[in-house]
């Protein structure tokens, strides 16, 4: 195993989510977008199929937007941080996951979004499946 001189802090995605909010003192979402896609042998076609489906991610999650998010879409996971509270509980119930549409999004396609919501504390409050 490699060895360093000073102390390193490994943190994935769920930690870093409590570290970004409280460092920013404001809530703070974290997405991970599912693309289903069956990979083929012809990268062309199936390179057009994934980018056909960011359409999807958009309805799915309609807080993201294709121009100003398409690094979020291609990375398939981002952090979203808000001013208020309430902007990240209406954008938590429009998100689309594995339970399906929600009484704010009845989009039922095959895009699933997986969300998880911090307060400014770092508490880790909602999340769907």
């Amino acid at each position: 195993m490699m060895k360093f001189k000073g102390k390193i802090q490994k943190l994935e995605a769920m930690d870093l989510l409590s570290v970004l909010a409280k460092a920013l003192k404001k809530p703070v979402m974290y997405i991970s977008i599912h693309i289903p896609v069956n990979r083929s042998s012809n990268r062309q076609r199936d390179i057009k199929k994934y980018g056909d489906l960011f359409d999807e991610v958009v309805l799915a999650a309609p807080y993201l937007s294709i121009a100003d998010d398409s690094q979020i879409i291609a990375d398939e996971s981002g952090y979203i941080v808000f001013d208020k509270k309430e902007d990240m509980l209406k954008a938590f119930n429009a998100t689309v996951g594995d339970e399906g549409p929600t009484e704010t999004n009845k989009y039922n396609g095959s895009v699933k979004v997986y969300a998880l919501t911090c307060n400014a504390q770092g508490e880790h409050e909602n999340e769907n499946t």
